[in-house]
This record gives structure tokens, C-alpha cells and sequence, in this order.
């Protein structure tokens, strides 16, 4: 109890800056513990039956498998482009169907612009 006395008698600073760094040094041990148990294992989880045994997913390969999968839809998209023709040109072909109702109101429909034919 004599360091407990000792403490009363300090600054409430004091005191204060202790139990901040008891606290802290109790989350350290904490955080290392845990981290000690999380990483230790070897990608098996057993259960405790002991007859079944879960693996756990190798991210790598999964990522690895997503990048190769992106990659070749990514040049089956280019090599889709790349076939067809482009133009900047602006079409020329127009097509519109104009028609006039009883009451003289004019209407176009079906507007169509195609490529031009050379």
C-alpha cells in the first residue's frame, strides 16, 4: 500500500501522466498478444472435433486470379475496338418521315442519320 500513498501525495499531473502510461502499456501487451495469436497459425484452422479441417483462402492467389482475368477481358475489349472502324466524319445520310394531320400540324419522325456511302 506504500506506493499507493506515495501517489496520493503527488499532482493530480502526475498521476495523470502515470495512469496514461500504465494504460498504454496495457494495450501494448494486449495488441502483441493478439497479434501473436492471430498470425501464428499456418493457414489451417482446425476445429475442435478434430475431424474437420477448414483452409483458410490464399488471398495472393485470388488477387493473382482477378489480375489475369482483368487483363483478358481488358485486351478481348481492345482487340473488339480495334477491329471495328472509326470515323470523325459526321454522316451525311439523313432520313425523316414528315407528316402533316388534319389540323396542319407538321410532325417529323424517324429521324435517321447512317453513314455516308462513298
Amino acid at each position: 500500500m506504500k506506493f499507493i500513498d506515495e501517489m496520493r501525495e503527488r499532482s493530480e499531473e502526475e498521476r495523470m501522466a502515470l495512469s496514461a502510461m500504465v494504460a498504454g502499456a496495457v494495450a501494448l501487451v494486449l495488441f502483441v498478444l493478439w497479434g501473436a495469436f492471430f498470425f501464428r497459425g499456418s493457414g489451417v484452422v482446425r476445429m475442435e472435433g478434430g475431424s474437420q479441417v477448414v483452409s483458410e483462402p490464399d488471398i495472393s492467389t485470388d488477387f493473382s486470379a482477378a489480375i489475369s482475368e482483368f487483363g483478358a477481358q481488358y485486351e478481348q475489349i481492345r482487340q473488339t475496338l480495334d477491329a471495328r472502324t472509326f470515323t470523325s466524319e459526321i454522316p451525311t445520310t439523313t432520313v425523316v418521315e414528315i407528316s402533316v394531320d388534319n389540323d396542319g400540324t407538321v410532325e417529323a419522325q424517324n429521324v435517321i442519320l447512317g453513314p455516308t456511302q462513298e
